[in-house]
C-alpha cells in the first residue's frame, strides 16, 4: 500500500505540461516552489510539527536564520502533511515566518521521510542534500553544516 501511494505521488508530482521542465509545489502562502527557482541558494529544509515540543523551541532560530543570509532560505515542511488550513493554522501559533511547502518534496527526491523530528536537510546550491541535521538546531549549528558542505 505504501509503495503504490508513493508511486501515486511521484506520478502527480512528476505530471508536467509541455512546458513545465520540473515539478512545482505549493507553499502554504499560494506559491509555487521549484527547486530551479533557488539554483545557487543553499536551502534549509525543516520538518517540524505542532506536537513537537523541540520544533517549537527552534523556530525562532529559523526565523532568524531565514533573514540572516541572501544565499540561503529555509523552508518548512509540516510532517503530518495536514491540509492547508490545518497547516496554516499551526504555522501560525507556532510562529513561523519562513516559508512552508505543502509536499514533502525531498521525499519525492527520493530522501526518506525523517522518523524523529525535528529534522532538517542541508541542500547545496546545485539542488543536491548534502547533510541531515537530526534535533533541535541552532542558527550556529545550521552554520557549521552549511560551511562544512562547501
Amino acid at each position: 500500500m505504501k509503495l503504490a501511494v508513493r508511486c501515486l505521488l511521484l506520478i502527480a508530482a512528476f505530471s508536467m505540461s509541455a512546458c513545465d521542465r520540473e515539478p512545482s509545489f505549493e507553499t502554504m502562502s499560494g506559491e509555487t516552489f521549484q527547486l530551479s527557482k533557488y539554483e545557487g541558494q543553499w536551502l534549509v529544509v525543516n520538518y517540524w510539527a505542532i506536537w513537537c515540543a523541540p520544533c517549537r523551541r527552534e523556530i525562532p532560530e529559523l526565523n532568524e536564520l531565514d533573514h540572516l543570509r541572501d544565499d540561503l532560505m529555509v523552508v518548512g515542511i509540516n510532517w503530518d502533511q495536514d491540509p492547508l488550513d490545518k497547516t496554516s493554522d499551526y504555522a501560525t501559533r507556532m510562529g513561523i515566518e519562513f516559508e512552508v511547502v505543502l509536499t514533502d518534496f525531498p521525499y519525492l527526491m527520493g530522501h526518506p521521510r525523517p522518523n524523529i523530528l525535528p529534522t532538517t536537510l542541508i541542500i547545496s546550491p546545485t539542488g543536491e542534500i548534502v547533510n541531515e541535521l537530526v534535533g533541535e538546531q541552532t542558527i550556529e549549528s545550521i552554520l557549521n553544516a552549511v560551511d562544512n558542505a562547501q
